[in-house]
Protein backbone atom coordinates (compact mmCIF):
# COMPACT_ATOMS: atom_id res chain seq x y z
CA UNK A 1 0.00 0.00 0.00
CA UNK A 2 1.26 3.59 -0.89
CA UNK A 3 1.68 5.89 2.08
CA UNK A 4 2.61 9.15 2.05
CA UNK A 5 2.93 9.10 5.82
CA UNK A 6 5.05 5.97 5.46
CA UNK A 7 7.53 7.36 2.87
CA UNK A 8 7.87 10.66 5.40
CA UNK A 9 8.62 8.38 8.20
CA UNK A 10 10.17 5.40 7.02
CA UNK A 11 7.53 2.79 8.51
CA UNK A 12 5.94 0.15 6.53
CA UNK A 13 2.30 0.40 5.71
CA UNK A 14 0.86 -2.42 4.35
CA UNK A 15 -3.12 -1.91 5.70
CA UNK A 16 -5.75 0.65 5.94
CA UNK A 17 -5.23 -0.24 9.50
CA UNK A 18 -1.14 0.24 9.82
CA UNK A 19 -2.30 3.63 7.92
CA UNK A 20 -4.19 4.77 10.96
CA UNK A 21 -2.05 3.38 13.49
CA UNK A 22 0.72 5.10 12.24
CA UNK A 23 -1.06 8.70 12.13
CA UNK A 24 -2.18 7.97 15.52
CA UNK A 25 1.19 7.55 16.28
CA UNK A 26 2.75 10.58 14.80
CA UNK A 27 -0.54 13.03 16.39
CA UNK A 28 1.08 11.54 19.53
CA UNK A 29 4.42 11.60 19.34
CA UNK A 30 6.03 13.40 16.45
CA UNK A 31 6.93 12.33 13.00
CA UNK A 32 10.59 13.26 14.27
CA UNK A 33 9.99 10.78 17.18
CA UNK A 34 8.46 8.20 14.56
CA UNK A 35 11.77 8.63 12.70
CA UNK A 36 14.15 8.23 14.92
CA UNK A 37 12.16 4.87 16.87
CA UNK A 38 13.29 3.75 12.95
CA UNK A 39 16.17 3.92 13.82
CA UNK A 40 16.35 2.15 17.06
CA UNK A 41 14.84 -1.05 15.39
CA UNK A 42 17.11 -4.07 17.06
CA UNK A 43 18.84 -6.78 14.36
CA UNK A 44 16.59 -7.50 12.00
CA UNK A 45 13.44 -6.03 12.89
CA UNK A 46 11.35 -4.18 10.33
CA UNK A 47 9.95 -0.82 10.77
CA UNK A 48 6.02 -2.36 11.22
CA UNK A 49 3.73 0.16 12.76
CA UNK A 50 3.58 -2.29 16.05
CA UNK A 51 7.28 -2.42 16.43
CA UNK A 52 7.71 1.25 16.27
CA UNK A 53 4.67 1.68 18.67
CA UNK A 54 6.43 -0.76 21.12
CA UNK A 55 9.16 1.34 20.82
CA UNK A 56 7.65 4.37 21.49
CA UNK A 57 5.46 3.16 24.35
CA UNK A 58 2.31 4.02 22.77
CA UNK A 59 -0.75 1.59 22.81
CA UNK A 60 -3.72 2.32 20.09
CA UNK A 61 -7.16 2.89 21.35
CA UNK A 62 -9.88 1.00 19.99
CA UNK A 63 -11.54 4.21 18.04
CA UNK A 64 -7.63 3.37 16.05
CA UNK A 65 -7.29 -0.18 15.84
CA UNK A 66 -11.17 -0.84 14.78
CA UNK A 67 -12.27 -0.48 11.38
CA UNK A 68 -14.76 2.03 11.07
CA UNK A 69 -17.68 0.33 9.69
CA UNK A 70 -18.15 1.87 6.09
CA UNK A 71 -14.32 0.92 5.16
CA UNK A 72 -15.70 -2.68 5.97
CA UNK A 73 -18.44 -2.89 4.04
CA UNK A 74 -16.98 -1.18 1.26
CA UNK A 75 -14.38 -4.38 1.56
CA UNK A 76 -16.94 -6.29 1.63
CA UNK A 77 -18.65 -5.08 -0.77
CA UNK A 78 -15.63 -5.61 -3.13
CA UNK A 79 -15.38 -9.38 -1.91
CA UNK A 80 -19.05 -10.19 -2.97
CA UNK A 81 -18.11 -8.52 -6.32
CA UNK A 82 -15.15 -10.64 -6.65
CA UNK A 83 -17.53 -13.91 -5.75
CA UNK A 84 -20.13 -13.44 -8.52
CA UNK A 85 -17.69 -13.22 -11.28
CA UNK A 86 -16.71 -16.42 -10.34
Amino acid sequence: MDSELGTKTGVLVETHKDERCLAYLVAQKGEDAVRTAVTQLAGNRKPFVSNIAKILGVDFPDSVNLTPQAEGQAHLQAIKAMLTKK
